[in-house]
């Protein structure tokens, strides 16, 4: 009984922290200026996400690829 309630408060304790996969999609000057810098940092912070990035100059599709976040340049995605 003590076994499953250990595990029932490990559960617990993991469903208030940000856990699991994160896949991002990315061209290369996004990632250089803005994640690059701070893959470190976000490690140390969130432990329990694991990331997946993906450097890619074409304009993807994010959904089919199972993506969840993605940047892109402005100009690129025609928006003035």
């Amino acid at each position: 009984m003590a076994q499953i309630r250990d595990s029932v408060q490990q559960a617990g304790d993991l469903s208030e922290r940000p856990h699991g996969l994160l896949r991002i999609n990315a061209g290369y000057v996004p990632y250089a200026a803005l994640l690059q810098a701070n893959l470190a940092s976000f490690g140390e912070r969130y432990p329990e996400i694991m990331l997946d990035i993906t450097i890619d100059n074409n304009l993807s599709d994010i959904v089919a690829g199972g993506f969840d976040p993605a940047s892109a340049w402005a100009t690129r995605c025609n928006v003035t």
